[in-house]
């Protein structure tokens, strides 16, 4: 009886041992899921402890779409030629998995992550905000690497030519390998909000058939701060967490696509304590302390494939993490799209 006993509890315990529901980060999920779509936000500048930013400045303190995920990690910044590259340099080694960046055009000779994929089945959007020499438009002024876009579309928050505009308010169509320029920055400052044109064009992009890949890839976070301007780096971020918050609502039904925020340029900032002192950084952005720029920079992931995000390593790798499978000695970008 002892012995009928003790094998019942046995297997029991392995029954509940497979019916566990997995988890990471204390939320359900599937490893070695594959994502059909990828979110993926890049802010120039940006830092975890500057959610603290608009954290706090709620009253309950309610968490952020930046913290709703499922791993954090952290990646070096430092490529062949030295540490702290500039932003658009980072941002470039992310997309090529290539950390020889010379921020010459021979750093468009190579792949990026849209090239992995199967071109007929997947639209990619690429939009900018005042990314000035550190566009990937820059692509098409080298000569013999204009295919570097190739089947991609390009849009443009800042000042620009009248010749391929957009505006959020339009309904037209985009054309791929196109570059268009928001039509509300003509005159200088930009009339529409980041929120207002990704809104809009992700409505419009979304409409199309097969998988995607939307970047957003944002310079003016770290202009403010470089400027030293609290209250304009708040708005910005106010801004990057209601787009996120709206791609996520948006795309949560299916639960197929992974959000991916990433930096580079970190730039380390010691907030004041409290009292006072942070009223008035709240209100005028003032008693903020500067330092040299981060040697790592955050990573949040979320979605299908979001345990490759975890841990630290370099920014040339954040493009393998997208396609890499456990079950496989090599990564074949193609078996996971």
């Amino acid at each position: 009886m002892n012995s009928l006993f003790k094998n019942l509890l046995l297997i029991l315990f392995l029954f509940s041992g497979c019916s566990s529901v997995q988890t990471l980060n204390l939320s359900p999920h599937s490893f070695g899921g594959k994502a059909k779509n990828i979110i993926w936000i890049q802010i120039a500048g940006f830092q975890a402890e500057h959610l603290a930013m608009i954290r706090f400045n709620s009253p309950q303190s309610a968490i952020t779409s930046f913290e709703d995920v499922h791993c954090s990690g952290s990646a070096w910044n430092y490529n062949l030629y030295g540490l702290r590259p500039k932003a658009s340099e980072g941002f470039l080694s992310q997309i090529v998995g290539s950390k020889n960046i010379t921020g010459t055009c021979e750093d468009y000779s190579r792949k990026p992550i849209w090239g992995f994929l199967n071109q007929s089945s997947h639209k990619v959007g690429i939009f900018e905000i005042e990314a000035g020499k550190g566009s990937l438009s820059t692509a098409n002024s080298c000569l013999g690497k204009e295919g570097f876009l190739s089947n991609t579309i390009l849009w443009k928050m800042e000042k620009g030519g009248k010749d391929e505009l957009f505006h959020y308010l339009g309904k037209q169509k985009f054309e791929k390998s196109k570059v268009y320029y928001d039509k509300s920055c003509l005159k200088g400052n930009c009339f529409a909000t980041l929120y207002d044109n990704v809104k809009s064009l992700w409505n419009r992009f979304k409409k199309e058939q097969g998988q995607s890949v939307f970047i957003i890839r944002d310079f003016s976070f770290l202009k403010a701060l470089k400027a030293r301007d609290i209250p304009k780096a708040r708005e910005i971020l106010v801004e990057l967490e209601k787009t996120l918050k709206f791609m996520k609502e948006e795309n949560q039904k299916t639960n197929d696509t992974l959000f991916l925020v990433t930096s580079s340029e970190s730039q380390n900032i010691e907030l004041p304590k409290k009292g006072k002192e942070w009223f008035e950084f709240e209100s005028k952005g003032r008693n903020v302390i500067f330092k040299n720029t981060s040697l790592l920079s955050p990573v949040f992931a979320k979605g299908p494939g979001a345990e490759n995000f975890c841990g630290i390593y370099e920014e040339f790798e954040i493009l393998k993490r997208f396609f890499w499978e456990s079950d496989k000695k090599s990564w074949n970008p193609l078996d996971v799209f």
